[in-house]
């Protein structure tokens, strides 16, 4: 199906039908909507283009849209307005909106589970099937699908991660919204599994690897992406994260993260889209 952005008039789209789930998008007796995110789309590695904050939270609210949507529908719709309202982006920038749209259908990723072995084993593909924004009685409505083999694990996975909407909203950073998302999958073990640390590399900075980055040492990715992506988790999320280095001889070969769940009075604040949230987006 092809791509379209730009807005037109048209005659108002069916009513968006939103079942209850109280098993699957909503924890027991807790009204905040949680993510079922499938353990394959949680450690994504891009190839084609780098893949925003923006783009990675727009992305969230639209697989939870589509979940709640049900398995039955092959197109899915919603207003761009709540859309933009889950992601707490305070801008009405459609240039923008259709920018980060466009980069989901055209960007290709490869789909991989941070636990070797774990999920299904998934094609590279984009991230949407296609995007469309048209305007209806004067709202502008989004819509957008899957491609076929990925649809049903997406909207009905068997292995996910439960997500707080709320919390990846206030998140800034790719790096830290990537490194959060993959350590709530193991936040009832504790710890996320080993890997080298060049695996984190394209997983947390959201940019595909070429000749420059492969040659870019440890120590400046700690300093530039693993640092600050760690204190912003600490800082927003209701995790504490560590990370244990393991070496092979004198060097640093993989990574890990330690993981504990936050008191609850220990939670930090609900703070507000800041001002100026074009100037965030990273």
């Amino acid at each position: 199906m092809p791509e379209s952005l730009d807005p037109v008039d048209l005659e108002a789209p069916p009513p968006v039908k939103r079942p209850r789930r109280a098993a699957s998008s909503r924890a027991a007796g807790d009204a905040e909507p949680l993510l079922r995110k499938p353990v394959n789309t949680l450690a994504i590695v891009p190839k084609s283009h780098k893949i925003t904050s923006l783009g990675r939270k727009s992305y969230n609210v639209l697989l939870h849209e589509a979940q709640e949507q049900g398995l039955d529908k092959t197109v899915f719709q919603a207003p761009l307005e709540r859309i933009i309202r889950g992601v707490d982006f305070d801008s009405n920038d459609q240039a923008l909106i259709k920018k980060h749209l466009r980069s989901m259908v055209s960007t290709t990723v490869e789909w991989q589970s941070p636990t070797t072995g774990e999920g299904a084993s998934w094609n590279v593909s984009g991230l949407l099937a296609h995007a469309r924004l048209s305007k209806v009685r004067g709202q502008v409505w989004v819509e957008w699908s899957y491609a076929v083999n990925l649809k049903q694990e997406l909207l009905e996975p068997t292995v996910f991660a439960r997500l707080s909407l709320e919390i990846i909203s206030q998140l800034r950073s790719h790096a830290g919204i990537a490194l959060y998302e993959i350590c709530s999958r193991y936040k009832d073990i504790g710890r996320t599994s080993r890997q080298a640390w060049a695996w984190w590399r394209p997983v947390l900075s959201g940019r595909p690897e070429n000749e420059k980055t492969a040659k870019l040492e440890y120590r400046i990715f700690k300093r530039d992406t693993l640092k600050p992506a760690i204190a912003e988790v600490n800082a927003v999320t209701d995790l504490d994260i560590e990370l244990v280095e393991h070496k092979a001889g004198r060097f640093i070969d993989e990574l890990q993260f330690l993981i504990r769940r936050k008191p609850q009075a220990n939670l930090p604040l609900r703070t507000p889209a800041e001002p100026d949230a074009l100037s965030l987006i990273t």
